[in-house]
């Protein structure tokens, strides 16, 4: 993807929806921070969420990885597809995947793609991360 690529939001924020919660707090914060977030409640409306979720991820620079215990707990989920569909676009090294860990970083338990990219752990100070 080239590096004048126009995107319609800054981040796409995927998440289980048991954190929907902190996820549209997370999502408030970016708002106030003059960044777009792209959260499946505001844009999602019916239809195939498949597709509408595909385009979502095309529209986002950056996608954030809401890691949770939940989220890891999920055999088919449509987080872990919302991260795979997205490393591929990641692969052009203009788009980032940013988990923010509610868990322990283990590879583990995250897998070698999780662990190796750029984390926010759950109790970062906002002032000092």
């Amino acid at each position: 993807m080239p590096a004048t690529t126009e995107f319609d939001f800054d981040v796409f924020l995927s998440h289980a929806s048991e954190d929907e919660d902190e996820v549209r707090d997370f999502a408030r914060r970016l708002e106030a921070a003059g960044l777009r977030g792209w959260l499946d409640e505001e844009q999602l409306h019916g239809g195939d969420p498949e597709e509408a979720i595909v385009r979502g991820l095309e529209a986002s620079r950056h996608v954030v990885i809401w890691v949770t215990d939940t989220w890891q707990s999920r055999k088919k989920a449509w987080t872990r597809w919302e991260l795979e569909v997205f490393a591929e676009a990641e692969r052009s090294g203009e788009r980032r995947v940013v988990p923010v860990l509610h868990v322990p970083r283990d590879v583990r338990r995250l897998g070698p793609f999780l662990t190796r990219e750029i984390a926010v752990p759950e109790d970062c100070d906002p002032d000092g991360c």
